[in-house]
């Protein structure tokens, strides 16, 4: 429901300052000009970075701090769920109980009990990975969380594991962060603003614009 403009305008308004804001905007590509075809997907980047991303990065190197550098395993999830109509927040769970049965592949014909095949707006769900990726990260996360969960290291601490995409999964060096996530943006755009007041962009752009009484 959002409008291009009205980001900016709360924006101004939850930073109480218009260069923190500016900063902000510059750095998610956001202005009053924005076609709302990818105000969306800009709005929600922005979401996603001040609710969990970054603040989730500043959990980990305060951990890591406070334990010497190590003792502290991170992992990066960038597989995709097993359709469509599955969003992408807390999909890693579903890999980890392998809960979530994958759908059958388009047949011609369509019969009572393909119903099951569509989502709630009666789209078709169909499966955005293979069996094969679809399996090599099950099996990955539920080996490393076993492993933990006995008191074993999952992998090593001074690297992070990767599950995804199109199955890709190990240990991979942590500069990888630089460049699967937007870390200088936080640098620059975030961190100024400091927690707190991310925390609250991040939950005011979440709770959507004002409605208007009639």
């Amino acid at each position: 429901m959002w409008t291009s403009s009205g980001v900016v305008r709360r924006l101004k308004a939850v930073c109480g300052s218009i260069s923190k804001a500016s900063a902000i905007l510059r750095a998610y590509d956001i202005s009053s000009y924005t076609p709302p075809e990818e105000l969306v997907e800009r709005v929600l980047e922005l979401i996603n970075d001040a609710r969990i991303a970054w603040p989730t990065q500043e959990v980990t190197e305060g951990a890591q701090k406070e334990r010497d550098g190590g003792g502290v395993w991170r992992y990066v999830f960038d597989q995709e769920g097993p359709t469509r109509s599955i969003p992408h927040h807390a999909v890693d769970l579903i890999y980890l109980f392998d809960n979530i049965p994958m759908p059958v592949s388009q047949s011609l014909v369509m019969t009572s009990d393909d119903a099951d095949l569509f989502d709630d707006e009666g789209q078709w769900t169909l499966p955005t990975v293979d069996e094969f990726s679809y399996s090599r990260v099950r099996d990955a996360v539920q080996d490393r969380w076993i492993a933990f969960s006995h008191g074993e290291a999952p992998w090593n601490d001074n690297k992070v594991f990767v599950f995804g995409p199109e199955g890709e999964t190990g240990e991979r060096s942590s500069c990888i962060f630089e460049g699967r996530r937007r870390k200088q943006i936080w640098k620059e755009a975030l961190e100024p603003l400091g927690m707190q007041l991310v925390q609250k962009v991040g939950v005011e752009l979440s709770n959507g614009p004002p409605i208007k009484s009639s």
